[in-house]
């Protein structure tokens, strides 16, 4: 794996309290969930990889469920509320004069996080997927005021004539059914992330959405 995909997890210190080998294992557990998907992974596979006995695995992670917990758990307590938290930061600022300023700032924005991040991201994507408990678990920790903040930028949106009078729900969904499509495509089906992919996409929401 490259280092750069373990950034958000080095940013957020959750290797400061473990031993090199367990870091080694939470790598090479990435790369074989990310790979082969969690159900058709094994603890002995991921040994093999990390050049760890696979004894330490067990020692540290408890089974190979405890070993992609450590590795959800951090994103899903940590890392997705801290991107969200970008958005509310950043992406919701008030002065947004056009429909295509928000949607170029709210996807580029988080373009380099994903291809940063790619193999970390799909191995959670996977999960969340098919657990409901994590997803559950994924909107407790969003941040308050998330809904709120981008509800209120539409409203100014469609007060200046820039976004179509629909509810704030349907718009959402719009916005994110695309971009969670584009990234599935990324993951799973190795299509492009490019910048003319991200610009095509971005030049269709703003045709959706715009009145």
């Amino acid at each position: 794996m490259d280092t750069s995909e373990m950034g958000l997890f080095a940013d957020l210190h959750v290797f400061d309290t473990m031993t090199t080998k367990q870091v080694q294992i939470i790598r090479a557990a990435i790369d074989v969930f990310a790979d082969k998907g969690y159900a058709n992974s094994s603890t002995h596979e991921i040994a093999k990889r990390a050049h760890v006995a696979e004894g330490n695995i067990f020692a540290k992670f408890g089974s190979k469920r405890g070993l992609l917990r450590a590795i959800i758990d951090p994103v899903i307590q940590s890392i997705f509320p801290q991107t969200i938290d970008g958005f509310l930061r950043e992406d919701f600022r008030a002065d947004y004069a056009t429909l295509d300023e928000f949607i170029n700032a709210m996807v580029r924005n988080r373009i380099d996080l994903v291809r940063n991040n790619k193999k970390v991201l799909k191995a959670f994507l996977s999960e969340i997927i098919y657990n409901s408990d994590n997803w559950d678990r994924l909107k407790q920790e969003m941040p308050q005021g998330y809904w709120t903040r981008m509800y209120t930028l539409f409203d100014r949106l469609k007060a200046a004539g820039e976004l179509v009078d629909w509810p704030d729900q349907d718009i959402a969904r719009v916005l994110w059914s695309n971009f969670g499509g584009m990234l599935a495509g990324y993951f799973f089906f190795d299509q492009k992330l490019d910048d003319p992919s991200v610009a095509i996409m971005v030049a269709s929401l703003v045709k959706a959405l715009r009145p």
